[in-house]
């Protein structure tokens, strides 16, 4: 193979992850970007809330693109770590990086209650309904919360399709969702 055929597809690979929301400026931004403290080693501050969210939902790692200082060119790309997960597998995730030492010099990482969930969602965007260049690559799918549904065996999560709140089975083969890890608040 030669050099320009693994650029062309490592390119390709990297393209498959970056999600370009549709937004919409006549409606009021909820989470625009000037809300969050973006930090180098792959985390923002929320100054609203004040959580430290990671940029990259399990499964993806960040990379600065070689420009710490620049937030814009900033991505998330695919590891071996699958990226969706059942609900048990998503709790355990923060569980197991905790003690692997944690991230970014922390060690209480989590799952996110609903609210705090929501609280990222951009309902001035589309596919995904998050502030894109502030959580790069956010896919369009199902995350989940650490908060139980009201109905058996199910958990609820946000759906950064359109930014919805739905309840997803916990239990049920097929319905594995993405995790984004938060710190902070109580």
């Amino acid at each position: 193979m030669t050099r320009s055929t693994l650029v062309g597809l490592t390119l390709m690979a990297i393209s498959v992850y970056s999600y370009a929301s549709e937004c919409n400026d006549a409606v009021h931004a909820t989470a625009p970007a000037s809300r969050f403290a973006v930090a180098a080693d792959g985390t923002v501050i929320d100054s609203v809330t004040g959580l430290q969210w990671q940029r990259c939902a399990v499964g993806f790692s960040f990379d600065d693109n070689g420009t710490p200082t620049v937030s814009s060119d900033d991505r998330c790309l695919p590891t071996e770590s699958p990226s969706r997960l059942s609900w048990a597998q998503a709790l355990g995730a923060a569980d197991s990086l905790n003690s692997d030492g944690g991230s970014a010099g922390f060690t209480d990482w989590r799952v996110p209650g609903i609210k705090e969930l929501a609280s990222i969602v951009e309902w001035q965007c589309l596919r995904p309904a998050v502030n894109s260049s502030t959580f790069p690559a956010t896919e369009p799918t199902r995350f989940w919360s650490s908060t139980p549904a009201a109905t058996i065996s199910s958990a609820l999560g946000i759906d950064f399709d359109d930014g919805h709140a739905l309840s997803i089975f916990t239990n049920a083969s097929g319905f594995e969702s993405a995790v984004r890890l938060v710190r902070g608040g109580g």
